[in-house]
C-alpha cells in the first residue's frame, strides 16, 4: 500500500469521482446523484453528478466540494462538463471543460474533439496563482506535454465514465478506456467481477461490481507517474438504475470510500435526502 501524498488530494478525488460517474444516462429527464466521500473514515468531500441524455445528445456535469481536513488542506472546488452525441457504438464527446480552484491556484481547461470526435484538441489551458499572477514556467513544475498521436481515439473523463457504465451493463467482461483530461493521458483497464449486494447508507443495493486499474501514460511528472501507476478502484453499479452507488480504494494509505447519499430524476442538482 503506497503512502498517501497530501499534495495530491485534488487529483485523487477528481479521479475517484470520475470513476464513480459511470451511469448510463438513459432517461430523457436528468439523473442527479449526490455522494459523500470519506478518507480514513473522516468526511472529506461532497460530490454531485448530473447525467442528461435526450435526442441523441448527452451532458454530464460533475462538481466537487471538499469538507473538513481535506478542505483545510486544499480548498478544492471542481466543476466539469462534458457534451457529446450518442451513436450506435457508444458515447462520442464534442466538448469538455473544467474549472477548478484550490488553496494555491485556479485552473481552467477547455477542449473539443475534431475529426468526427477522433482527436482531442485543447483550446484553453489557463493556470494562475491566487494572487492573479501567471503560474511560473519552471520546467520542474510543469506537466510533460502529451504528444498529438496520444490524443487520438480518446475520451474525456466524464464521457469515459458514461462508457464504463454502458459497456459494463452490456455484459463486457474486460475492456480498456483511453482517457485525456486536457493535461494527462491514461488508460483505465476495467474488469467486471460479477453481481454483488452491498449495504450503503442504510439501503441494500444489488450491484454489478467492477474493478478499474489506472495506467498513466503521458503528461505525468515522475512522482505522479509512480503515485498513480496501477492504482486500483472498486466501482459498484446499481443494477436497477445502471448508476454507481459506491466507489472505494485501498491503494492509498487511508482508505477512501465514496457512497451514494441521494438520487433523484429531473432535479438539478439532487437535494439532500
Amino acid at each position: 500500500m503506497r503512502q498517501f501524498d497530501l499534495r495530491r488530494p485534488t487529483a485523487m478525488f477528481s479521479l475517484l469521482v470520475w470513476l464513480g460517474a459511470c451511469g448510463s444516462g438513459r432517461a430523457a429527464e436528468p439523473e442527479s446523484l449526490s455522494f459523500q466521500a470519506y478518507c480514513g473514515g473522516l468526511d472529506a468531500a461532497e460530490i454531485s453528478f448530473v447525467a442528461e441524455q435526450q435526442d441523441g445528445r448527452y451532458h454530464g456535469h460533475l462538481s466537487i466540494l471538499t469538507h473538513g481536513m481535506t478542505h483545510w488542506m486544499t480548498r478544492l472546488l471542481v466543476d466539469s462538463d462534458s457534451w457529446g452525441t450518442v451513436t450506435p457504438t457508444g458515447f462520442r464527446p464534442l466538448t469538455f471543460s473544467q474549472v477548478s480552484s484550490s488553496r494555491e491556484k485556479n485552473r481552467r481547461i477547455e477542449m473539443r474533439f475534431v475529426d468526427e470526435g477522433e482527436t482531442a484538441e485543447k483550446l484553453v489551458d489557463d493556470e494562475r496563482r491566487n494572487d492573479a499572477s501567471l503560474a511560473p514556467a519552471d520546467p520542474d513544475d510543469l506537466d510533460p506535454p502529451v504528444p498529438e498521436e496520444a490524443r487520438h481515439h480518446v475520451l474525456d473523463p466524464v464521457t469515459a465514465l458514461f462508457e464504463m457504465g454502458r459497456r459494463g451493463m452490456a455484459g463486457e467482461k474486460t475492456f480498456v478506456l483511453a482517457v485525456f483530461d486536457g493535461r494527462r493521458r491514461y488508460d483505465l483497464a476495467v474488469e467486471a467481477v460479477g453481481p454483488g449486494s452491498h449495504d450503503i447508507g442504510g439501503k441494500t443495493y444489488d450491484t454489478l461490481d467492477l474493478k478499474a486499474v489506472m495506467n498513466p501514460l503521458y503528461g505525468f511528472r515522475p512522482r505522479a507517474m509512480d503515485f498513480w501507476k496501477n492504482a486500483g478502484f472498486n466501482v459498484f453499479v446499481g443494477r436497477d438504475i445502471g448508476l454507481p452507488v459506491k466507489i472505494s480504494t485501498t491503494t492509498f494509505t487511508a482508505e477512501t470510500v465514496i457512497g451514494l447519499h441521494a438520487s433523484c430524476r429531473g432535479v438539478l442538482p439532487c437535494p439532500p435526502s
